[in-house]
């Protein structure tokens, strides 16, 4: 387990590694992928997470 512990404050910290680190982590390669399955070439696709990464966030 990541968080071997069972307290109050366990849940609340692994909701929020999921919501930042990890979910920032996975669509940064959705939108990779995406962008190579539709053929673009590298820059476009750096742009577009570029444009799209923060607001994944909130």
């Amino acid at each position: 387990a990541l968080f071997p512990f069972h307290d109050w404050w366990v849940v609340p910290v692994k909701v929020a590694f999921d919501q930042t680190a990890w979910s920032a982590f996975w669509n940064s390669i959705y939108f990779v992928v995406l962008g190579f399955l539709r053929l673009e070439s590298p820059g476009n696709i750096f742009s577009e997470l570029k444009a799209t990464f923060w607001p994944m966030l909130t």
